[in-house]
């Protein structure tokens, strides 16, 4: 699967060595902490408790999300536009419009956006950096 990904962002981006990239920006990549609050307006919160946060996020084309982990199950699902993910350093995915990624906890894992996109995030348990959203009654 990966292999076909990296095709794919070759044919898209041929002057990128896409292997380098993945490795040289994931080394090291457990001692980086990246918080939501750090990137200015990534998020919008729909809805948080303590055991879910559900976001809406509208990324340009070009923006990269540094790779980071955290404690969380994270959904990620693109409404429109298209993401590269790297995963524990050497799985890379490439998700499109009403596809999604499921990253497990602890997984290092970088963002790029290979388009201007619309997405929805979920985490389970709640990640406490996702915005505050609304709340049941």
């Amino acid at each position: 699967m990966m292999e076909s990904n990296i095709k794919h962002l070759k044919r898209l981006m041929p002057d990128v060595e896409f292997r380098d990239l993945i490795n040289e920006e994931l080394r090291g990549s457990r001692e980086q902490i990246v918080t939501y609050n750090d990137i200015p307006g990534l998020l919008h919160g729909l809805y948080k408790d303590e055991n879910v946060a559900i976001a809406l996020s509208s990324n340009p084309k070009g923006m990269i999300v540094p790779a980071h982990s955290h404690i969380e199950h994270e959904y990620i699902g693109v409404i429109c536009g298209s993401l590269s993910v790297v995963v524990n350093g050497d799985d890379l995915r490439v998700i499109g419009q009403y596809e999604s990624v499921y990253i497990e906890p602890n997984k290092p894992h970088r963002i790029e956006f290979l388009e201007d996109s619309k997405l929805w995030v979920v985490t389970l348990p709640a990640n406490p950096d996702f915005p505050e959203g609304e709340h049941c009654a």
